[in-house]
Parts: C-alpha cells; structure tokens; sequence
C-alpha cells in the first residue's frame, strides 16, 4: 500500500471563500484539470478562519511544469513575467479603490486568477537550483514586490461584497463566485454554511462524510499541530529585543480592538490591517512567516520585538497568559497561565 500523504498546513487566515476559489481555479487553470498530485490543495473553513493544507508533491509539481516550459521555450519566462507586471498594474488599480461594483468585482476575479501563477514562481522557484541564478534572482525579487496580493486583494474583496451585498452584514466571507452571478443571494443557506465546518478540495466543496471518504480512498490525512502545555517554545527571530506582557489572540479584523497597550500580539500571521493593533502591542509571535513575512517587516519598521514560525503559539497560549517574549534568543516563556474556562 502507497505511504500515507500528509497534507501540510501552510497557513490559516481570516480569507474571504472567494478568495480560495479563485486560488483553487488557478491551480486547475494552470496545472491542468486531470492533476498527478491529489488532492492538490485543501481548504478547511472552520469559525470564519480559512486553514490551507498542500500536499508536499504539488511544490515539485509546479517547480517541474514551470522548467519544462522553460527548457521548451528559453523566452517563456521573460513572456509570462511581462505578462504578470501588466496583470499586477491593473490589480493595483483595482486595490487603489475604496469597493468595486458587482460588473467590476467579477473582472477583478478573473484577473487575480490569471495572475496567481505568478505567486507560484515568485514561492517556488527560487527554491530550486535546476533554473538559472539569474532567474531564480528574478522571481526572488518578483516576491518581494507582490508579497501582498492576497491580503490586498482579501480587503478590496470584502469591502465590495458589503457594498454589493449590504444586508449580509457578517456573512460577506461566504459568499462564492457562483453568488455574485446570482440576483439574489439565499442568506439563510449562508447562515448555515458559517456555522458549520467546510472542506474545500482542489477547488470543490464536499461534505465531511465524502472528505472522510476521499482520505480513506486516496490515502491521506491532514497534519495536525496538538501540542500539550509548554512552558516554553522556539520561533525566528524577525526583530531582537526583550518584553513581558499579557497575551492577547488577534485572528480576525473585529478582535483588533480588543488589545490594549502593551499586550502581546499573537496570531497566526498578522495582515495590513492589524497594525493599529501592532502599534499597541509591546511585541509580536506569530505561528507562520519567514524573514520577509508581514509581521517581520513591521517589527523592524516599529522596532518592537518579534519571533515568527513557531507553530504553536496560538494553540499553546490563550488570552489574558503572562509571557516574557525574548526575541534576542527566539524565545517564548509562560510566566504565569490565565484561569481557563
């Protein structure tokens, strides 16, 4: 019998299900729809927060699919990437505005799939020593410059649907590309979506009993981070410096008011519009991120002390613990537990 897949869990955010389609159809869109990786790639929405697990043979999937075309084609690169700043200027015009009308919202869609490919290269080919230095340099550099298209891209969206849909109030984050070609939007059948978990695989939704039957069938399961109690944990060091402070969890745009001066900010990855939240905060931890990761950027901008890529940190720690965050040794310490419910 083939080993067991483990799918890895990359990140979790509070993303609009559009968002995720759009992700998923690029996938299909540039990988072809009959994939030699499956599942590919799945989305568990869970509480309005959006976990995306890959399956490690998509990274070589895409990284071998990007060199054939360049061995075929030495100019590829260069054609695709004048392709995508042309994309990336036009999205640009589309995150300068404050909401976008329906017609617009659904131009936007497929643009943002058209340039997701993009994302790709700038993630994975760097990784990978079979391309050219200089092309490798080139993509390096290209994810720098959009490393913040799917946060961008996650505002304009949900700004729109309020503005398209304006009494979904909360429901907004559900709504898919299928309703924004309805006229009329069941709210109801939305209600009943965010209460419950959704599993979204290689861009199709199932239920919970045909996912548990998909794992059983092709032999995989998701990765699970569980950790018991520690009083201590390790991450990256983005930016050094030393503080004790109270913990607070910050996951989604309306908890951002809930921290207080001098609290510690802990998430999963923090997004633009946490920073009034971040200029609060005495430090950062995240459980995601590398040195070019939103977090570690601010903290060097606010020069306030921060770790990222823990892993655990939102799941070993809980509002209201006692922390001393030793960002000189990428260190996390308990001082003391909150009471816990």
């Amino acid at each position: 019998m083939a080993k067991k897949v483990v799918m890895q869990l990359i990140f979790t955010r509070e993303f609009p299900f559009l968002l995720c389609e759009i992700w998923g159809k690029s996938y299909n869109v540039f990988l072809g729809h009959r994939p030699k990786t499956y599942p590919r790639n799945i989305f568990v929405i869970k509480n309005a927060l959006i976990s995306d697990y890959r399956n490690p043979g998509l990274i070589k999937e895409l990284q071998n699919l990007f060199f054939l075309r360049i061995k075929n084609n030495r100019m590829y690169l260069s054609e695709i990437f004048a392709e995508w700043q042309n994309d990336y200027t036009q999205l640009n015009h589309y995150w300068s505005r404050d909401k976008l009308t329906r017609l617009e919202l659904k131009k936007f869609t497929l643009l943002l799939s058209a340039f997701w490919p993009a994302i790709f290269a700038s993630m994975y080919i760097p990784l990978d020593m079979r391309f050219s230095a200089a092309d490798r340099k080139r993509m390096l550099r290209l994810r720098g410059e959009i490393g913040e298209v799917a946060d961008k891209s996650t505002h304009i969206i949900v700004k729109s649907l309020k503005y398209i849909f304006p009494r979904l109030e909360g429901l907004v984050n559900f709504v898919s590309i299928a309703d924004l070609n309805r006229n009329k939007i069941n709210s109801e059948k939305l209600r009943r979506i965010s209460s419950r978990e959704l599993i979204m695989m290689d861009n199709k939704t199932v239920s919970m009993d045909g996912f548990n039957h998909l794992k059983k069938r092709y032999n995989f399961a998701l990765q699970k981070i569980n950790p018991k109690f520690k009083s201590s944990f390790t991450g990256q060091i983005a930016y050094k410096g030393l503080v004790t402070g109270r913990v607070r969890i910050i996951q989604k745009r309306a908890q951002i008011s809930s921290l207080t001066k001098g609290e510690v900010l802990v998430s999963s990855m923090t997004v633009p519009d946490f920073i009034p939240a971040m200029r609060r905060a005495s430090s950062f931890v995240t459980d995601e991120g590398g040195i070019t990761c939103h977090a570690a950027i601010v903290a060097r901008e606010m020069k306030k002390p921060c770790i990222i890529g823990t892993r655990v940190a939102t799941k070993v720690l809980k509002d209201g613990d006692m922390v001393e965050v030793d960002a000189n040794k990428g260190v996390v310490k308990v001082i003391k537990r909150a009471a816990r419910k």
